[in-house]
């Protein structure tokens, strides 16, 4: 078997090729912004994918709703069903203390309503990230 230079450069250039189209996508499928797309457009949910040690204290996620009172009504009327603080136990490390932390569930039937729920708070409801569902 006859193997020139050329034909050894090819083979390992595309086997380079290979390995960084596969990062590329790796990097992609695995990156908050592909997984919050995919939600978005496949569930029609609203995901943030924040891990616990970015969410706020469970009780700063109770007071936001407590006064806002009259933005959780605007929600209510463009059709969100419930709107409900989530109570989420993260660990400070393995049998370590527990920390209470949180976010927003916002629930809805449509996706014309969630669209009108994004208009009403955008991307947080007063700093507190939020989740919404599609019923």
């Amino acid at each position: 078997m006859n193997l020139s230079l050329k034909s050894i450069g090819k083979v390992l250039g595309f086997i380079i090729f290979l390995a960084v189209l596969f990062a590329a996508v790796f990097s992609l499928m695995t990156s908050r912004k592909f997984h919050i797309a995919f939600q978005s457009l496949v569930f029609d949910s609203r995901q943030h994918y924040f891990g616990c040690y970015e969410l706020p204290f469970y009780p700063e996620v109770q007071k936001a709703l407590a006064d806002h009172g009259d933005i959780i009504e605007q929600l209510k009327q463009v059709g969100a069903t419930e709107v409900k603080p989530n109570e989420i136990k993260c660990r400070g490390f393995q049998e370590g203390l527990v920390f209470i932390k949180g976010d927003i569930e916002i629930w809805y039937s449509t996706r014309k309503q969630r669209v009108e729920i994004e208009k009403i708070i955008g991307d947080n409801f007063f700093g507190i990230p939020y989740r919404g569902y599609n019923r």
